[in-house]
């Protein structure tokens, strides 16, 4: 049943919409309303390398939270999704770009593209309340040091996640082609596994 989520969509530019709210309720019974926005990109620099900062601003059942964080920190925020949400869709981030990449109109549609972005995270429960994610959003500082605690793999977590996350499909008919898809999921988190217990006996 975890494979209704298995895929990967590209990066649509879309028509810029205002700030909205985000039911991200699915079905949990449980309605979240948030709101998010990624604004004010200003323009840094640290040891003559300049770069781009944005603010994201945003509402949720918590209160009002901002933070800034750079692109390369949207980045290694998916990375880490990607690593903690295996074979789940996690939402595309604009492409990088090296040069040019400090010219206003690019600066502009890329704080456009990243908050679709948040917005999108914001669509999908399991996401939006991650840990990873709700530390990204709320906590200040060095962003490595803040997702320092987050980036151990554990796979019985893993599956714990899954199995709450995804809790609305139990039950559901499971056709062959469904049961080949976990079967395969069920081999690859075993290959991977045995990789990375390799690479713990090496360090």
């Amino acid at each position: 049943f975890l494979f209704r989520y298995l895929h990967t969509k590209p990066f649509v530019k879309k028509k810029d919409t205002e700030l909205k709210m985000v039911d991200t309720s699915q079905g949990s019974g449980q309605r979240k309303l948030i709101s998010i926005e990624v604004c004010d990109p200003k323009v840094r620099t640290d040891k003559l390398i300049n770069y781009v900062t944005y603010t994201i601003r945003g509402t949720d059942s918590e209160g009002s939270f901002e933070t800034v964080r750079r692109y390369s920190e949207f980045s290694k925020l998916r990375d880490l999704l990607l690593q903690k949400w295996p074979g789940v869709y996690i939402p595309a981030l604009p492409p990088k770009k090296s040069v040019g990449n400090m010219d206003k109109s690019f600066i502009e549609e890329r704080k456009k593209f990243l908050t679709k972005f948040c917005e999108k995270m914001g669509e999908i429960e399991y996401l939006q309340n991650s840990e990873e994610y709700q530390a990204f959003l709320k906590k200040s500082g060095d962003f490595d040091k803040i997702i320092a605690p987050y980036t151990k793999i554990n796979y019985e977590e893993i599956v714990s996640k899954f199995s709450i996350a995804f809790s609305h499909l139990s039950g559901k008919e499971l056709n062959s082609e469904t049961i080949a898809k976990i079967s395969g999921f069920k081999s690859f988190l075993t290959k991977i596994s045995g990789i990375f217990e390799g690479f713990k006996k090496m360090s």
